[in-house]
């Protein structure tokens, strides 16, 4: 069986993409080493994308970037069969999905797993319809991200200053809402609709989503004070908001905001209006590991009334303490990877280590013990230290999985 042929699409507006030669080059090389060819081209734009997809439909559709990336190709609408060398700071599809940060493992899956389905959001409003792979926001966290003015979502300066400007004017709102149909009146700073757990900067706001169960789950906060905004903000990060029981949490197939409401999809900005959000079953193929890597037992919830009025907080069971993905990205990420794929991921790192192994004792960061065998650490910065580059053990790896002072500069061809 010949080796497959890719195409490699790489988001040259990702927060994790400083040059694109560079990028270009470190993807097909972790793709060749995991058995497949590839060609690349680098877009920064939906229409350059697009192009890009509509050129390669014979082949997978290996992006390079991070959330904006899917989000882009799901909304090209052309179809395919994508995989994702994740790129950038946020990477929530990639955690959800446990697909590794590391490329050399995340290549492996890239040209060996299955492409799986994964349900998307259609949110429509005035004249425009948008797919979403991540969710919906409705209220507080969608007025901050439309006074954001980072060229990308990697600028945490633009986004502390987005976040207390809107806290600044911030009220809760009066929501009306259709969920499957039944009517629900309320007051809310901030409701999500969500296919998968993570949203914006890595927040938990859904713990219990599922990126392929055919719903959605729908999360509306109870009206926040300003002060109350920032350590609400805490609890959604951590995930731990849904223990309160003035939070209402139901899965869902249909939202209809009648409401006017700042709205985001992903990360981008709708504006401030009405809309109707549908779950779209399996409407893009992405490879992937069966399991998501976030996933949590269910809970049993309560069915929605008709008519208005708040509905009492279901009784909720006792939920599992969530997987440190923060802490063990790559163990966490990996757990439900197909054997076969473990096995390739095994042998190539055992390669590695026996290379590394046969490297100078220069190389391989000898000299960075001192007295009492306790590890001394530097980091390539200016000064004496800066100028001696030391190579340790506990030196964090590139993308690849080289220690970071032995990467080297190669060249590369760059198409787009």
């Amino acid at each position: 069986m010949g080796r497959p042929e890719l195409r490699v699409i790489v988001n040259a507006n990702a927060s994790g993409v400083d040059s694109v030669r560079s990028v270009i080059r470190d993807a097909r090389e972790a793709l060749d080493d995991a058995g497949a060819r590839s060609s690349a081209v680098a877009t920064r734009s939906l229409e350059e994308l697009a192009s890009a997809i509509a050129d390669s439909m014979d082949r997978r559709l290996v992006l390079v970037g991070g959330d904006g990336a899917v989000h882009a190709a799901a909304n090209a609408g052309l179809g395919g069969e994508f995989a994702l060398l994740p790129a950038g700071k946020a990477n929530n599809i990639a955690r959800a999905l446990g697909l590794p940060r590391r490329w050399d493992r995340a290549a492996t899956l890239a040209v060996r797993e299955s492409a799986r389905p994964l349900d998307l959001l259609a949110v429509e409003t005035a004249g425009q319809r948008t797919l979403a792979v991540e969710g919906i926001s409705a209220g507080f966290q969608a007025a901050a991200r439309s006074r954001y003015t980072g060229e990308n979502s990697g600028d945490l300066r633009a986004g502390v200053d987005a976040l207390l400007r809107a806290i600044a004017r911030h009220r809760p709102y009066d929501v009306e809402l259709l969920v499957d149909g039944a009517e629900l009146s309320l007051r809310s700073s901030q409701l999500f609709v969500s296919s998968m757990p993570l949203f914006g900067y890595g927040f938990q706001v859904a713990p219990q989503a599922l990126p392929d169960d055919g719903e959605a789950d729908l999360v509306v906060l109870p009206p926040l004070s300003r002060a109350r905004v920032l350590p609400e903000l805490a609890r959604v990060r951590r995930g731990t908001h849904l223990q309160d029981e003035r939070v209402l949490e139901r899965r869902v197939k249909r939202v209809e905001l009648l409401s006017p409401l700042p709205l985001v999809a992903d990360a981008e900005v709708l504006g401030t209006q009405t809309a109707t959000i549908v779950l779209l079953p399996g409407a893009l193929r992405l490879a992937r590991p069966q399991a998501p890597a976030l996933a949590q037992a269910p809970v049993r919830m309560q069915p929605l009334r008709r008519g208005g009025g708040r509905l009492p907080a279901a009784a909720r069971a006792q939920r599992p303490r969530e997987r440190g993905t923060d802490r063990e990205p790559d163990r966490a990420a990996d757990e439900h990877v197909e054997p076969e794929v473990h096995a390739e991921i095994d042998a190539r790192e055992g390669d590695q280590r026996r290379k590394r192994k046969h490297r100078p004792a220069q190389a391989r960061g000898k000299q960075g013990h001192g007295a009492g065998g306790r590890e001394r650490r530097h980091r390539v910065t200016g000064g004496k230290r800066g100028r001696a580059r030391h190579a340790h053990e506990g030196v964090e790896a590139d993308r690849l999985g080289r220690p970071a002072a032995t990467e080297e500069v190669l060249e590369g061809d760059v198409q787009g």
